[in-house]
C-alpha cells in the first residue's frame, strides 16, 4: 500500500456502508463475529490495518463531554456514538483549546490493555487548516454580527428556484423559515434546495440536518440532496435527547466553519420536532405557552436561529429551517409566534395548493425577505410586486409557465 493510500485510508473506510465494510473485512481476511453494526465492523478494520503497521487517519468533529474529554463522531455516521470513535484526552482538549465541534484530522492508535477505544495521537489539522491558523482565528461568539448582503442566489433551472428567488430573495447570513401543513414532504424540499444551494453556490458550505424521520423520508433525502451536501439524521425511534445532541453539533461545526471564513448554509427539519424532543428531554419547570409546550422547549430553536449571521470578520452562517403549521393547533400557533417575527425571509406553502398538487403551492401574499429595502432595490420591488400581481390573476397551476 503507497504513503497515499495509507494516508486516506481512513477516510475510505468511513464512506463504505456496512455491506461494503463486510467485503473489505472479507478480502483481508478477517472473519468478523456475526450481526456487527456498521461502527464495529469499521472498529474491526481499523484494528487490522494498525496490527498491520499501516497509519490510518481520521477526520471527525469533536464532542466534548462535561468532564473535559471528548470522542470524534463522524458525520457520516450521523454523529452516532459508536465502537470506532476516536478518544481526545484532555490534555490534547487544553493544549490546543479545542471547542466541540472541530473538525480534527489525524492518525490513530489501537486501544492499549483496557481501553475501549480508539485515540487520537496527535492532530493534524483543525477545520482542514492548520493547527497554527487555530491562533489567529477570531471564536464565533466574539465575531461582529451586520446585515446580510451577499446574495445567496439559486439556480434558475426549475420553475420553484426561479419563483423563490423572485418573491424571497435571500442573503447569506439571514433566518429562512419554511411554513408548511403538517403533512407536506418538507425533508423531500429541504433536500432539494441543499442541493440546489450546493449546485449555485459551489464555495459555500452545505449541511441538511434531519430529526425525528422515517427511515424511508432519510434514505429519500440523501438520495436527493447528493454527494456535495452533508446529510446529518435522527430517525423517530431515538431519545429525544439524542436528537438534541445531534443538532447541537451540527450547528457546533457549522460555527466552527464559520469561525475560518467559511459561508456555512444550514438546513434544518424542523423546528416543531426540535420542540416536540426538547419539551420531552428537558426536566419540566411549569411556565407553559400552551397546553404541551414550555418556554424552556424553545431553547434549542432559539439558539439556531440566533446563530444565523454575517460577520464583519469574513464568514457567514445561514440557516433555513422548516415549521410545520396546523391552523387548528395551538401548539403550532404557539411555535409561530415565536419564530415568525424572528425570521428575515418567510416561505409559506398554502395547504390548499399543496393538497391539489399544484407546482408552486407558495403562497404569493406571505412568501417575502424582510425588509425589502435593504435586499434589493426600487427597480426590483417593482418588478416583484409585478409578478405576484400577474401569478395571482393566473390558475395556480399555469403559474411555471410565467416564470
Amino acid at each position: 500500500m503507497t504513503p497515499d493510500a495509507t494516508a486516506t485510508l481512513g477516510t475510505d473506510l468511513l464512506r463504505c456502508d456496512a455491506a461494503e465494510l463486510l467485503q473489505r473485512a472479507t478480502e483481508c481476511g478477517l472473519e468478523p463475529a456475526p450481526n456487527l453494526d456498521r461502527s464495529e465492523l469499521l472498529a474491526e478494520l481499523l484494528r487490522h490495518h494498525l496490527e498491520q503497521g499501516r497509519r490510518v487517519e481520521l477526520t471527525g468533529v469533536l464532542e466534548l463531554l462535561p468532564e473535559g474529554f471528548g470522542f470524534l463522531r463522524f458525520p457520516s455516521h450521523d454523529f452516532d456514538a459508536g465502537a470506532a470513535d476516536v478518544y481526545i484526552s484532555p490534555s490534547q482538549v487544553r493544549a490546543l483549546n479545542l471547542k466541540a465541534g472541530h473538525t480534527l484530522r489525524g492518525p490513530i492508535r489501537a486501544p492499549k490493555g483496557n481501553e475501549r477505544f480508539f485515540a487520537l495521537l496527535h492532530t493534524d489539522t483543525i477545520g482542514g487548516r492548520a493547527v497554527e491558523e487555530l491562533r489567529r482565528q477570531i471564536a464565533f461568539a466574539a465575531r461582529t454580527p451586520v446585515v446580510p448582503t451577499r446574495p445567496l442566489a439559486l439556480p434558475a433551472d426549475r420553475p420553484e428556484w426561479r419563483l423563490l428567488g423572485q418573491l424571497a430573495p435571500w442573503q447569506f447570513g439571514q433566518r429562512v423559515l419554511l411554513v408548511t401543513p403538517p403533512d407536506w414532504p418538507r425533508a423531500r424540499f429541504l433536500a432539494r434546495l441543499a442541493a440546489a444551494i450546493a449546485t449555485g453556490q459551489p464555495t459555500a458550505t452545505t449541511q441538511l440536518c434531519l430529526l425525528d424521520q422515517g427511515p424511508d423520508a432519510i434514505a429519500a433525502a440523501r438520495a436527493l440532496a447528493g454527494p456535495s451536501v452533508a446529510v446529518i439524521a435522527t430517525t423517530f425511534d431515538r431519545a429525544a435527547d439524542r436528537h438534541l445532541a445531534t443538532l447541537e453539533l451540527a450547528l457546533l461545526q457549522a460555527c466552527r466553519e464559520v469561525e475560518t471564513g467559511a459561508c456555512v448554509v444550514l438546513l434544518v427539519d424542523s423546528l416543531t420536532a426540535l420542540a416536540r424532543v426538547a419539551q420531552a428531554a428537558l426536566t419540566p419547570a411549569g411556565r407553559w405557552l400552551c397546553p404541551g409546550l414550555e418556554v424552556q422547549a424553545l431553547g434549542p430553536g432559539k439558539r439556531l436561529f440566533a446563530a444565523a449571521r454575517a460577520c464583519a470578520e469574513g464568514g457567514s452562517l445561514t440557516v433555513i429551517a422548516t415549521l410545520g403549521h396546523d391552523p387548528g393547533s395551538a401548539f403550532d400557533a404557539a411555535l409561530w409566534t415565536e419564530f415568525g417575527p424572528r425570521s428575515n425571509s418567510e416561505v409559506v406553502v398554502d395547504a390548499k395548493l399543496a393538497a391539489a398538487g399544484i407546482e408552486l403551492p407558495f403562497d404569493l401574499a406571505r412568501t417575502r425577505t424582510r425588509p425589502e429595502d435593504e435586499t434589493r432595490s426600487t427597480a426590483e420591488r417593482r418588478l416583484a410586486h409585478e409578478l405576484r400581481q400577474r401569478l395571482a390573476a393566473a390558475e395556480p397551476a399555469a403559474r411555471a409557465a410565467l416564470l
